[in-house]
């Protein structure tokens, strides 16, 4: 085990790495304006790396840092989406930000990227189809897989899509999500409110739908070397009732048949292995009481 050291200061909170991406991780400060990338085999990290929103202190704001890797060159990228700091957004009736799937102010976003070593930010032509970083869903961590980055959206006038960034390419794509998965049960007041992330399972990109009750599909994503796309179902159980004052944070171990999922609000986490169908429970801690604001677990 290798310990980590964040040296900067106590008054810095931090925006944990949702995976490793070939062996390294990315760290950043909460408002996003600095990074540094992590070896946790080797103990090994960069110096602390600056966006040039904060290098230039001009009027953007970072909306979403992502560390990926292009397998062709052989190189791990930073890629950075920024916009406008003081560019005012339509927004709800709770005050928050419209759904960046609505496509509000896209043109606004400017995205660089930085290869790993070089670390000197390029500033490119690709515009994100949709708003990264300003809508409730979109604040959930995008998803690296295969010289790829995910990012999903709900709502959009397309339906609900996933859209990807190739770090070989270095431009985006739309994945649109089928409507077997997304389409709404009238009868159904729990589904519309879903917000489960997108996830890595078994080597794809999957997303995860409740059917009822306890019964839930996870749907991956398979496709050929010609870009044709086909999604197939795997049914699983949640351990308890899914509603929307419970929603789980599910992550699938790479290589396995092993999932696991945290319920929101509890001490718990519960493994789950798809070939016996059967659940393990484990505690988060073994006195409920000890748990503090300040104690988080990310899966």
């Amino acid at each position: 085990m290798n310990k980590l050291v964040l040296d900067r200061g106590p008054f810095y909170s931090y925006d944990l790495p949702k995976q490793a991406v070939n062996g390294l991780l990315c760290f950043a400060t909460s408002d996003t304006e600095e990074f540094l990338i992590y070896n946790p085999t080797t103990g090994e990290k960069l110096p602390w790396i600056q966006t040039t929103v904060e290098l230039n202190q001009g009027e953007e704001q970072v909306d979403c840092i992502g560390l990926g890797f292009d397998p062709v060159s052989n190189q791990h990228k930073v890629i950075c989406i920024s916009s406008s700091k003081f560019k005012k957004y339509p927004t709800d009736n709770d005050g928050l930000p419209v759904s960046s799937d609505q496509q509000v102010g896209v043109e606004d976003q400017i995205v660089e990227v930085l290869t790993v070593g070089e670390n000197t930010w390029r500033r490119i032509n690709a515009v994100p189809p949709f708003r990264v970083g300003i809508g409730r869903e979109e604040l959930a961590k995008p998803v690296y897989l295969n010289g790829n980055i995910y990012w999903r959206f709900r709502y959009t006038s397309s339906g609900e899509v996933i859209m990807g960034f190739d770090f070989g390419s270095e431009s985006f794509r739309v994945i649109p999500i089928p409507e077997f998965y997304t389409g709404e049960d009238p009868e159904d007041d729990f589904k519309s409110f879903q917000p489960i992330e997108l996830m890595e399972f078994q080597e794809r990109i999957a997303v995860l739908d409740r059917v009822w009750g306890y019964e839930s599909s996870l749907w991956a994503m398979h496709e050929d070397a010609q870009g044709k796309i086909e999604w197939k179902d795997e049914e699983i159980y949640i351990p308890y009732a899914w509603n929307v004052r419970r929603d789980p944070s599910v992550a699938a171990l790479t290589g396995t048949n092993q999932i696991f999922i945290q319920p929101e609000c509890t001490d718990s986490i519960f493994y789950y292995n798809l070939n016996s169908k059967k659940y393990l429970r484990f505690p988060i801690s073994p006195d409920r009481n000890v748990v503090t604001w300040e104690k988080t677990l990310q899966l």
